[in-house]
């Protein structure tokens, strides 16, 4: 199997077009932070920022350790990286049991990044078989909400304990191709333990879902 890249760039040299785009984009951030004199801060933040594709899936050499079940991994060279707006509203505060955050984000992505499987012939030794490739591409553009929570606290005076999940829906709204277009939701949580010992020693647990 061989990896082809190929586009309007001369001597197949890849070229990203958002390296040449003429006019340069701002990337602003405001934050707002209230102290309610006791009963925690409230904070607003409103801005745009960026988020550029990573290695593994610009790589446009294919991975084909599951060829035997038809299947390969194979990066996207010609990712454009996320336009992101985001707003957010946290509160946070410390409670008699420990320190407590809890956040609401909207975000609106464009040029969003995801999975895209397609089903290609492939011919190997003269055969022709069709293999499922897995990659990433530019979707189009997505509303996503959000709320997220984080808890630290000490059970006991040796032990430390933090706790954090995070709840998303996304829709897509825009998509380049008619089977990308819908929503997706989904949980992660995550627990961090660490209990202190004599002589300096330390005992750590990690969990998450």
């Amino acid at each position: 199997l061989t990896a082809q890249v190929t586009n309007e760039c001369p001597d197949g040299i890849i070229c990203n077009s958002y390296k040449h785009e003429p006019n340069p984009r701002i990337y602003p951030s405001l934050y707002l932070l209230y102290d309610t004199q006791g009963s925690g801060n409230l904070k607003f933040e409103l801005g745009r920022r960026i988020n550029r594709p990573w290695h593994h899936a610009l790589d446009p050499i294919p991975d084909i350790s599951g060829e035997s079940s038809n299947f390969i991994n194979q990066g996207n060279p010609f990712l454009k990286p996320e336009d992101i707006y985001k707003s957010e509203i946290s509160y946070s505060n410390r409670l008699a049991l420990g320190f407590l955050k809890a956040s609401i984000y909207y975000e609106q992505i464009t040029d969003k990044i995801d999975r895209d499987k397609d089903t290609k012939p492939i011919e190997i030794d003269g055969e022709e078989y069709q293999y499922q490739i897995l990659s990433w591409d530019n979707i189009g553009r997505s509303n996503e909400t959000g709320l997220e929570l984080t808890f630290m606290t000490q059970p006991l005076p040796n032990w430390d304990l933090m706790l954090n999940g995070n709840y998303w829906h996304n829709e897509f709204v825009e998509a380049s191709e008619e089977d990308q277009l819908g929503t997706e939701y989904g949980f992660w949580g995550m627990m961090t333990s660490k209990i202190s010992l004599k002589n300096n020693q330390q005992v750590s647990l990690y969990a998450h879902y």
